[in-house]
Protein backbone atom coordinates (compact mmCIF):
# COMPACT_ATOMS: atom_id res chain seq x y z
CA UNK A 1 0.00 0.00 0.00
CA UNK A 2 1.21 3.41 -1.47
CA UNK A 3 1.06 6.30 0.97
CA UNK A 4 1.56 10.01 1.39
CA UNK A 5 4.32 11.79 2.89
CA UNK A 6 1.45 13.11 5.76
CA UNK A 7 0.16 9.59 6.60
CA UNK A 8 3.46 8.35 7.09
CA UNK A 9 4.23 11.59 9.07
CA UNK A 10 0.97 11.40 11.06
CA UNK A 11 1.49 7.74 12.39
CA UNK A 12 5.06 8.14 13.57
CA UNK A 13 3.73 11.16 15.43
CA UNK A 14 0.95 9.14 16.81
CA UNK A 15 3.26 6.32 17.65
CA UNK A 16 5.41 8.62 19.44
CA UNK A 17 2.74 10.61 21.36
CA UNK A 18 4.11 14.14 20.12
CA UNK A 19 1.47 16.97 18.26
CA UNK A 20 0.65 15.89 15.14
CA UNK A 21 0.77 18.43 12.10
CA UNK A 22 -1.30 18.64 9.37
CA UNK A 23 1.30 19.58 6.70
CA UNK A 24 4.80 18.51 6.62
CA UNK A 25 6.78 20.28 3.85
CA UNK A 26 7.72 24.00 5.29
CA UNK A 27 7.07 22.98 8.79
CA UNK A 28 9.35 24.33 11.00
CA UNK A 29 8.41 22.33 14.00
CA UNK A 30 12.19 20.55 14.82
CA UNK A 31 10.16 17.15 15.65
CA UNK A 32 8.58 17.52 11.80
CA UNK A 33 11.82 18.35 10.57
CA UNK A 34 13.91 15.36 12.12
CA UNK A 35 11.00 12.76 11.55
CA UNK A 36 10.98 13.98 7.78
CA UNK A 37 15.10 13.44 7.53
CA UNK A 38 14.61 9.69 9.41
CA UNK A 39 11.71 8.74 6.98
CA UNK A 40 13.53 9.63 3.96
CA UNK A 41 16.73 8.03 5.24
CA UNK A 42 14.83 4.89 5.72
CA UNK A 43 14.01 5.05 2.22
CA UNK A 44 17.55 5.32 1.28
CA UNK A 45 18.18 2.38 3.64
CA UNK A 46 15.85 0.21 1.76
CA UNK A 47 16.89 1.01 -1.38
CA UNK A 48 20.07 0.05 -0.77
CA UNK A 49 19.55 -3.17 0.84
CA UNK A 50 17.19 -5.02 -1.37
CA UNK A 51 15.98 -5.00 -4.71
CA UNK A 52 11.81 -3.48 -5.17
CA UNK A 53 10.28 -5.12 -7.95
CA UNK A 54 8.30 -1.89 -8.17
CA UNK A 55 11.68 -0.14 -9.11
CA UNK A 56 12.94 -1.96 -12.29
CA UNK A 57 11.99 -0.33 -15.07
CA UNK A 58 13.19 -0.39 -19.16
CA UNK A 59 14.99 2.20 -20.80
CA UNK A 60 15.24 1.95 -24.38
CA UNK A 61 16.71 4.82 -27.07
CA UNK A 62 17.67 4.80 -30.22
CA UNK A 63 21.46 5.40 -31.56
CA UNK A 64 22.12 8.48 -33.37
CA UNK A 65 24.89 9.33 -35.88
CA UNK A 66 25.32 12.06 -38.52
CA UNK A 67 27.20 12.03 -42.07
CA UNK A 68 28.97 15.75 -43.27
CA UNK A 69 32.08 16.89 -44.70
CA UNK A 70 34.55 18.96 -43.32
CA UNK A 71 38.38 20.36 -43.46
CA UNK A 72 41.07 19.42 -41.51
CA UNK A 73 45.05 19.25 -41.26
CA UNK A 74 47.80 17.23 -39.58
CA UNK A 75 48.56 20.61 -37.71
CA UNK A 76 45.65 21.10 -36.04
CA UNK A 77 42.69 19.49 -33.59
CA UNK A 78 40.15 21.45 -35.12
CA UNK A 79 37.42 20.30 -37.92
CA UNK A 80 36.50 23.87 -39.78
CA UNK A 81 33.71 24.11 -42.41
CA UNK A 82 31.03 21.59 -41.19
CA UNK A 83 28.35 22.78 -42.97
CA UNK A 84 26.18 22.24 -39.12
CA UNK A 85 27.29 21.56 -35.72
CA UNK A 86 23.68 21.27 -34.01
CA UNK A 87 22.66 18.24 -32.21
CA UNK A 88 26.56 16.81 -31.71
CA UNK A 89 28.70 17.03 -27.94
CA UNK A 90 31.26 15.29 -26.68
CA UNK A 91 29.40 12.15 -26.18
CA UNK A 92 30.28 11.24 -29.98
CA UNK A 93 33.28 9.86 -31.73
CA UNK A 94 34.38 11.16 -35.05
CA UNK A 95 35.16 8.96 -38.29
CA UNK A 96 36.95 10.02 -41.44
CA UNK A 97 40.42 9.69 -43.35
CA UNK A 98 43.37 10.15 -41.45
CA UNK A 99 41.28 10.50 -38.11
CA UNK A 100 42.85 8.32 -35.27
CA UNK A 101 40.79 5.20 -34.23
CA UNK A 102 38.66 6.30 -30.60
CA UNK A 103 38.70 9.95 -31.62
CA UNK A 104 36.01 12.02 -30.01
CA UNK A 105 34.67 15.49 -29.96
CA UNK A 106 36.54 17.70 -26.95
CA UNK A 107 34.49 20.68 -28.09
CA UNK A 108 31.30 22.10 -30.14
CA UNK A 109 33.39 25.88 -30.94
CA UNK A 110 30.80 27.25 -33.38
CA UNK A 111 28.16 26.03 -35.85
CA UNK A 112 31.26 25.08 -38.33
CA UNK A 113 33.99 23.86 -36.38
CA UNK A 114 34.88 21.34 -33.65
CA UNK A 115 37.77 20.31 -31.60
CA UNK A 116 39.10 16.77 -31.13
CA UNK A 117 40.96 14.98 -28.89
CA UNK A 118 43.68 13.70 -31.65
CA UNK A 119 45.21 15.24 -34.04
CA UNK A 120 44.58 13.62 -37.65
CA UNK A 121 47.15 12.07 -39.47
CA UNK A 122 46.04 12.99 -42.95
CA UNK A 123 44.76 16.57 -43.98
CA UNK A 124 41.59 16.70 -45.88
CA UNK A 125 39.04 19.48 -47.50
CA UNK A 126 35.80 19.05 -47.94
CA UNK A 127 36.64 15.72 -46.72
CA UNK A 128 33.39 13.15 -45.53
CA UNK A 129 32.83 12.94 -41.34
CA UNK A 130 30.48 10.64 -39.64
CA UNK A 131 29.77 11.17 -36.11
CA UNK A 132 28.48 8.33 -34.36
CA UNK A 133 27.10 9.32 -30.79
CA UNK A 134 29.05 6.14 -28.53
CA UNK A 135 27.72 7.86 -24.77
CA UNK A 136 24.48 8.09 -23.99
CA UNK A 137 23.04 9.77 -21.20
CA UNK A 138 21.69 7.01 -17.97
CA UNK A 139 17.80 7.41 -17.15
CA UNK A 140 17.30 10.39 -14.59
CA UNK A 141 16.32 8.01 -11.58
CA UNK A 142 18.98 5.75 -12.76
CA UNK A 143 20.51 3.07 -9.70
CA UNK A 144 21.82 0.13 -10.65
CA UNK A 145 21.61 -2.47 -13.91
CA UNK A 146 19.90 -5.69 -14.34
CA UNK A 147 22.31 -7.99 -15.96
CA UNK A 148 21.94 -9.72 -18.73
CA UNK A 149 18.99 -7.44 -20.00
CA UNK A 150 21.00 -5.51 -22.25
CA UNK A 151 19.80 -5.94 -26.16
CA UNK A 152 20.10 -4.62 -29.36
CA UNK A 153 16.50 -4.94 -30.20
CA UNK A 154 16.84 -3.88 -34.10
CA UNK A 155 19.59 -7.12 -34.56
CA UNK A 156 18.06 -8.82 -31.77
CA UNK A 157 21.70 -9.80 -30.58
CA UNK A 158 22.46 -9.21 -27.05
CA UNK A 159 25.03 -6.87 -25.89
CA UNK A 160 28.26 -7.79 -24.38
CA UNK A 161 29.59 -6.57 -20.60
CA UNK A 162 29.59 -4.81 -18.60
CA UNK A 163 33.23 -4.50 -19.82
CA UNK A 164 35.89 -3.98 -17.80
CA UNK A 165 38.52 -0.68 -17.70
CA UNK A 166 41.06 -3.23 -19.57
CA UNK A 167 39.12 -4.69 -22.18
CA UNK A 168 37.38 -1.59 -22.92
CA UNK A 169 40.95 -0.11 -23.94
CA UNK A 170 41.78 -3.06 -25.81
CA UNK A 171 39.15 -2.48 -27.85
CA UNK A 172 39.62 1.14 -28.60
CA UNK A 173 43.42 0.77 -28.85
CA UNK A 174 43.72 -3.08 -30.39
CA UNK A 175 44.02 -5.28 -33.22
CA UNK A 176 40.59 -6.92 -34.93
CA UNK A 177 39.14 -4.77 -31.71
CA UNK A 178 35.58 -4.53 -33.56
CA UNK A 179 33.13 -7.20 -34.39
CA UNK A 180 28.85 -7.84 -35.51
CA UNK A 181 27.47 -7.32 -31.93
CA UNK A 182 27.71 -3.94 -29.34
CA UNK A 183 29.99 -3.69 -26.40
CA UNK A 184 28.89 -1.93 -23.36
CA UNK A 185 30.01 -0.42 -20.10
CA UNK A 186 29.37 2.15 -17.84
CA UNK A 187 32.00 5.48 -17.92
CA UNK A 188 30.71 8.13 -15.18
CA UNK A 189 27.24 9.22 -16.30
CA UNK A 190 27.16 7.44 -19.60
CA UNK A 191 26.07 4.47 -20.89
CA UNK A 192 28.54 4.01 -23.76
CA UNK A 193 29.13 1.08 -26.81
CA UNK A 194 31.62 0.50 -29.10
CA UNK A 195 31.75 0.31 -31.78
CA UNK A 196 29.54 3.81 -33.04
CA UNK A 197 26.35 2.45 -35.22
CA UNK A 198 24.54 3.75 -37.67
CA UNK A 199 21.40 6.04 -36.36
CA UNK A 200 18.72 4.08 -35.56
CA UNK A 201 19.47 1.04 -34.09
CA UNK A 202 17.41 0.73 -30.76
CA UNK A 203 19.22 -0.79 -27.61
CA UNK A 204 17.97 -1.36 -24.18
CA UNK A 205 17.61 -2.86 -21.06
CA UNK A 206 16.25 -2.97 -17.63
CA UNK A 207 17.93 -0.87 -14.55
CA UNK A 208 16.68 0.09 -11.14
CA UNK A 209 15.22 3.05 -9.89
CA UNK A 210 16.26 4.99 -7.24
CA UNK A 211 13.07 6.57 -7.19
CA UNK A 212 11.89 4.96 -4.11
CA UNK A 213 8.67 7.48 -3.98
CA UNK A 214 6.78 9.68 -6.24
CA UNK A 215 4.90 12.92 -6.62
CA UNK A 216 0.98 13.02 -6.73
CA UNK A 217 1.54 13.33 -10.55
CA UNK A 218 3.51 10.22 -11.21
CA UNK A 219 6.76 12.03 -11.20
CA UNK A 220 9.43 9.53 -9.71
CA UNK A 221 11.29 11.22 -6.45
CA UNK A 222 14.10 10.03 -4.63
CA UNK A 223 12.70 11.42 -1.51
CA UNK A 224 9.49 13.10 0.46
CA UNK A 225 9.96 16.58 -0.62
CA UNK A 226 5.93 17.78 -0.82
CA UNK A 227 2.67 16.40 1.30
CA UNK A 228 1.21 15.49 -2.10
CA UNK A 229 -2.35 16.31 -1.32
CA UNK A 230 -3.83 15.31 -5.00
CA UNK A 231 -5.17 12.02 -3.11
CA UNK A 232 -5.27 13.16 0.20
CA UNK A 233 -5.95 10.94 3.90
CA UNK A 234 -9.55 10.77 5.07
CA UNK A 235 -8.76 12.78 8.13
CA UNK A 236 -12.81 12.70 9.81
CA UNK A 237 -11.40 13.70 13.11
CA UNK A 238 -9.50 15.85 15.59
CA UNK A 239 -8.26 14.93 18.61
CA UNK A 240 -7.50 17.86 20.95
CA UNK A 241 -5.82 17.09 24.16
CA UNK A 242 -6.04 20.13 26.60
CA UNK A 243 -2.40 18.95 28.79
CA UNK A 244 -2.11 20.03 32.58
CA UNK A 245 0.66 22.61 31.91
CA UNK A 246 -2.10 24.35 29.85
CA UNK A 247 -0.58 23.56 26.75
CA UNK A 248 -2.56 21.75 23.58
CA UNK A 249 -1.68 18.29 21.52
CA UNK A 250 -3.65 17.58 18.20
CA UNK A 251 -4.00 14.47 16.89
CA UNK A 252 -5.41 13.71 13.30
CA UNK A 253 -7.00 10.13 12.41
CA UNK A 254 -6.06 8.92 8.74
CA UNK A 255 -8.36 6.13 8.10
CA UNK A 256 -7.78 4.57 4.62
CA UNK A 257 -6.69 1.18 5.07
CA UNK A 258 -6.64 -1.91 2.68
CA UNK A 259 -7.78 -5.01 2.19
CA UNK A 260 -7.10 -7.79 -0.54
CA UNK A 261 -5.07 -4.45 -2.41
CA UNK A 262 -8.15 -2.38 -2.52
CA UNK A 263 -8.52 0.40 -0.47
CA UNK A 264 -11.56 1.40 1.38
CA UNK A 265 -12.45 3.72 4.40
CA UNK A 266 -13.16 2.91 8.12
CA UNK A 267 -13.68 5.96 9.84
CA UNK A 268 -15.42 3.94 12.72
CA UNK A 269 -11.70 2.34 13.28
CA UNK A 270 -10.50 5.93 12.91
CA UNK A 271 -12.39 7.28 15.48
CA UNK A 272 -11.43 4.13 17.77
CA UNK A 273 -7.81 4.75 17.40
CA UNK A 274 -8.33 8.54 18.69
CA UNK A 275 -10.08 6.58 21.94
CA UNK A 276 -7.02 4.90 22.39
CA UNK A 277 -4.95 7.37 21.93
CA UNK A 278 -6.77 9.39 24.43
CA UNK A 279 -6.83 6.85 27.32
CA UNK A 280 -3.15 6.12 26.85
CA UNK A 281 -2.42 10.18 27.90
CA UNK A 282 -4.82 9.78 31.27
CA UNK A 283 -3.61 11.79 34.31
CA UNK A 284 -1.56 14.05 31.63
CA UNK A 285 -4.87 15.88 30.53
CA UNK A 286 -7.79 18.51 31.98
CA UNK A 287 -10.06 17.97 29.23
CA UNK A 288 -9.62 15.73 26.16
CA UNK A 289 -11.84 16.61 23.04
CA UNK A 290 -12.70 14.63 19.69
CA UNK A 291 -14.02 16.54 16.78
CA UNK A 292 -15.98 15.27 13.69
CA UNK A 293 -14.88 17.76 10.30
CA UNK A 294 -17.96 17.13 8.20
CA UNK A 295 -15.77 17.16 4.53
CA UNK A 296 -12.72 14.81 5.45
CA UNK A 297 -11.45 15.52 2.59
CA UNK A 298 -10.74 19.45 2.69
CA UNK A 299 -7.29 19.44 4.07
CA UNK A 300 -5.19 21.53 5.19
CA UNK A 301 -7.70 24.60 6.37
CA UNK A 302 -10.98 21.86 7.00
CA UNK A 303 -12.91 22.79 10.07
CA UNK A 304 -13.65 20.59 12.96
CA UNK A 305 -16.60 21.84 14.38
CA UNK A 306 -18.54 19.20 15.65
CA UNK A 307 -17.82 17.65 19.05
CA UNK A 308 -17.27 13.39 19.08
CA UNK A 309 -16.47 13.00 22.68
CA UNK A 310 -15.41 15.07 25.45
CA UNK A 311 -13.09 13.33 28.27
CA UNK A 312 -11.99 13.77 31.86
CA UNK A 313 -8.68 13.56 33.35
CA UNK A 314 -9.22 10.09 33.83
CA UNK A 315 -10.69 9.47 31.16
CA UNK A 316 -14.39 9.27 31.70
CA UNK A 317 -16.96 10.92 28.87
CA UNK A 318 -17.87 14.47 30.08
CA UNK A 319 -20.49 14.57 26.75
CA UNK A 320 -20.70 11.67 24.67
CA UNK A 321 -23.31 12.20 21.81
CA UNK A 322 -24.46 9.25 19.99
CA UNK A 323 -22.29 8.69 16.91
CA UNK A 324 -23.54 6.50 13.94
CA UNK A 325 -22.11 4.99 11.21
CA UNK A 326 -23.36 3.25 7.71
CA UNK A 327 -22.09 0.78 5.92
CA UNK A 328 -21.48 1.88 1.58
CA UNK A 329 -19.90 -0.87 0.22
CA UNK A 330 -16.78 -1.49 1.90
CA UNK A 331 -16.60 1.55 3.18
CA UNK A 332 -17.70 2.31 6.98
CA UNK A 333 -18.65 6.57 7.50
CA UNK A 334 -19.48 8.46 9.79
CA UNK A 335 -23.93 9.18 9.81
CA UNK A 336 -23.87 12.88 9.01
CA UNK A 337 -27.31 13.04 9.62
CA UNK A 338 -26.95 12.64 12.89
CA UNK A 339 -23.49 14.29 13.53
CA UNK A 340 -24.94 17.61 11.79
CA UNK A 341 -27.49 17.65 14.62
CA UNK A 342 -24.85 18.67 17.44
CA UNK A 343 -22.16 21.37 16.34
CA UNK A 344 -19.82 22.65 18.76
CA UNK A 345 -16.87 25.05 18.05
CA UNK A 346 -13.82 25.54 19.87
Amino acid sequence: MSSTMVQLITECTQELGIPTPTTVAGNNSQDIVQLLALMNACGYELLRRADWRELTKQHTFYTEATTTTGTWTTSSYTITGIPSTAGLSTSYQVQGVGIPNATYITSVDSATAVTLNYAPTEAQTGGQLIFQKVKYDLPADYNSTVNRTHWDKSKRWEMLGPESAQQWEWLLSGYISTGPRIRWRLLGKYFQIWPGMNAGELLGFEYRSRSWAESAAGVPKSSFTADEYTNPPVARFKAVIYLKNNKALWYYSYDITKNNGKSFIDEQKGLMKLCRLVNSKQGQFKTAIIYANIEPRAIPGAKYDYMIAKFRSDNTYIDRPFVGFLLKGENCILDLHNIELKPKTL
